[in-house]
């Protein structure tokens, strides 16, 4: 049997993810974006629409998320 070592950040996104918590989902979203070099501003927008939040709530979410 093998251990996968998850990282923090994985943990909080499946327990997010397992408790129906959307913030989770979110973070996901955002961090992926990041990954696959889809610029903060495209990201934002998919956040807006998809999740249905403000520019505050989304501007938060991002300045929180992005690293």
């Amino acid at each position: 049997m093998t251990m996968a070592q998850f990282s923090r950040d994985d943990i909080l996104i499946y327990q997010g993810r397992e408790e129906g918590h959307e913030e989770g989902e979110i973070i996901g979203v955002i961090r992926t974006c990041q990954k696959l070099g889809i610029s903060l501003e495209n990201a934002g927008r998919y956040v807006m629409e998809e999740f249905r939040k403000n520019w505050e709530e989304t501007e938060e979410l991002m300045r929180r998320y992005w690293k």
